[in-house]
């Protein structure tokens, strides 16, 4: 059995609040779940949750339409989470394989 059951999973996922109102840099409006921000990306769902200290940050994104997810971890937070999500971006970017010009905007969010 899986720790976690069906409705479980799908009720982690179900929004409780508006995250952001107005799509930017290519991703659309976000809606904050029990720890996940949930939000479309060139049509596809997009699950992500950050979070670190001073000494450790992590990226988790999520595309549960592809079957496709990636992690990435670092030894501070501010900084290596915007590393960290930028790869993460453009492995996403090659997956969908999304065209050059429409790929996500950095430093435009």
């Amino acid at each position: 059995a899986e720790p976690l059951s069906p409705a479980v999973h799908k009720d982690i996922r179900a929004p409780r609040m508006i995250g952001t109102t107005e799509p930017m840099a290519g991703v659309d409006i976000s809606l904050y779940a029990l720890g996940w921000v949930r939000t479309m990306y060139h049509g596809h769902v997009l699950y992500t949750h950050a979070g670190g200290l001073d000494a450790a940050g992590a990226q988790i994104f999520w595309l549960p339409d592809v079957q496709s997810g990636a992690v990435a971890f670092a030894n501070t937070a501010m900084t290596s989470n915007a590393a960290g999500e930028e790869v993460i971006f453009r492995l996403i970017d090659e997956k969908l394989g999304i065209p050059d010009s429409q790929r996500f905007a950095f430093g435009t969010k």
